[in-house]
């Protein structure tokens, strides 16, 4: 690969992961108003759960399975 196309690929995959981001957070925001799943339902948003691998299942995981 030159450095352009480098260049390019890098700028590719930085605007994929800063929108993977952004609609990330905002799934997150608005998922516990409207909570379909049963660890949406479950779990809350904040404050973290006692069990963390859970929340941050419910965190990461749980709104993308809408």
């Amino acid at each position: 690969m030159n450095k352009p196309s480098r260049i390019v690929t890098s700028q590719i995959i930085g605007t994929w992961l800063f929108l993977r981001c952004m609609t990330s957070l905002v799934v997150a925001v608005f998922s516990p108003f409207y909570p379909l799943t049963f660890l949406e339902k479950t779990i809350a948003l904040w404050p973290p759960a006692p069990d963390f691998s859970a929340w941050l299942n419910r965190v990461f995981v749980a709104p993308w399975v809408r």
